[in-house]
């Protein structure tokens, strides 16, 4: 039983790092802003499950390109090639999520007008 108490409270220590990041915290506030922007179109059941699966796989995948940014930089600190390549990809993985989010948010909007 200690070692799940254990698990749970690293866990909860990571993730207290995480959201001290500030990308992650842009991430949760345009979640926020995506939100507020539900409550005012009063959005339907369906709908609302899928604004949060967008929020969740969009700070999802900022915590893991945060997460490989902290190993890239235990990797070298001097300029690699490779460390800016994987950096590069991490941050492309959220762009690609972020825009599909994005293409949800429109199709719900234009749906309303």
């Amino acid at each position: 039983m200690q070692r799940i108490k254990d698990k749970f409270a690293n866990a909860g220590r990571g993730l207290g790092y995480l959201l001290k990041d500030p990308s992650v915290l842009l991430q949760a506030g345009l979640g926020l802003c995506a939100i507020g922007a539900g409550f005012v179109l009063k959005l339907s059941f369906s709908e609302w499950i899928l604004v949060g699966i967008c929020i969740v796989l969009v700070i999802a995948a900022e915590m893991i390109n945060t997460v490989a940014e902290e190993l890239a930089d235990l990797y070298t600190k001097e300029e690699d090639s490779r460390v800016g390549k994987i950096k590069d990809m991490a941050a492309g993985m959220v762009l690609f999520v972020a825009l599909g989010a994005l293409v949800c948010g429109v199709i719900i909007v234009l749906r309303r007008v």
